[in-house]
């Protein structure tokens, strides 16, 4: 049952299996946040547990920002997201099974 699949490592939630006529799931990070720039990642999860390695559905990081245009960021704020990246980077690479 596809309900009962858990959620591949570092992922924090997934979609129901129902909601995408239970062909697979998408699971995601959660959002970390610095200044008004957000960072996530996300993945599709097969029914088997299995992350899909299909090109199109490859697992991604998300960078988003919502503030202010020219807005800078302080160097501790840039080293924050670097460091968020990389994490994210080494989750994608543990879900679509790449050495990082």
């Amino acid at each position: 049952m596809t309900t009962s699949i858990e959620l591949p490592p570092g992922a924090d939630s997934g979609d129901d299996f129902a909601f995408w006529d239970n062909q697979f799931r998408i699971v995601s990070t959660a959002d970390r946040h610095v200044a008004d720039i957000v960072v996530y990642a996300t993945a599709v999860q097969l029914p088997d547990g299995a992350i899909s390695r299909d090109p199109d559905d490859a697992p991604k990081v998300w960078l988003g920002y919502g503030g202010v245009d020219g807005a800078g960021l302080t160097s501790a704020q840039a080293r924050e997201i670097a460091g968020n990246l990389l994490q994210l980077a080494d989750i994608v690479d543990q879900w679509a099974g790449v050495a990082p």
